[in-house]
């Protein structure tokens, strides 16, 4: 009988030093990279967005620290919205929509066949913690493909320091560095017309 009431009080007080600590809250973030100003729609071709494959560790919704040499770890209390693959996904379709490039830009999910596809490989998406100072880095490579013609790529590295060593910080400049590869992919699509 004893040891039942020791081992009730005993779950009690390890209750109690629990209540009285904060809840560590998650925080999401989205990426949703805007183009300064919006083209009028073009009466060009048409393009279908095609799959978005990210590498691992980079797929999950956690944020991905690199932290000395070959080092990552990912956040638990800090990600991404959605998957990153859906995020780039989505992110990429409003951009294009906004360049005036094309008369119409078709997501992966929709059927329908277009003048072009893009497909995105993204190799590194993370917030490098090493020597080189606190930055969002991303790796992106599109393999462009349009009928009768040969298929191309356009690869794009960007590094962006962070402004705030915070969670919110790490989402803006992850934000900016897909900004200023979407306008490097936008500039070959444009220059290859």
């Amino acid at each position: 009988m004893k040891a039942i009431l020791a081992l009730g009080l005993a779950t009690l007080l390890l209750a109690a030093c629990g209540l009285n600590r904060p809840a560590v809250e998650r925080q999401s973030f989205v990426l949703a990279p805007l183009r300064a100003t919006a083209a009028a729609p073009a009466t060009g071709p048409s393009v279908k967005l095609g799959g978005v494959e990210v590498a691992p560790p980079f797929d999950g919704r956690g944020f991905v620290y690199r932290r000395e040499g070959q080092r990552f770890e990912s956040d638990f209390y800090n990600e991404f919205a959605a998957a990153p693959a859906e995020l780039l996904g989505q992110a990429t379709a409003t951009w294009l929509r906004r360049s005036g490039l094309f008369a119409a830009v078709i997501e992966s999910r929709l059927a329908g066949g277009a003048d072009l596809r893009i497909d995105t490989a993204v190799s590194a998406l993370y917030v490098d913690f090493t020597d080189e100072g606190p930055a969002a880095v991303l790796a992106v490579r599109w393999r462009i493909t349009e009928e009768g013609r040969a298929t191309r790529e356009v690869s794009r590295d960007e590094r962006v320091p962070l402004q705030a060593r915070t969670p919110a910080g790490a989402a803006q400049a992850i934000q900016e560095a897909l900004a200023r590869a979407l306008a490097g992919l936008e500039a070959a699509l444009a220059g290859g017309r």
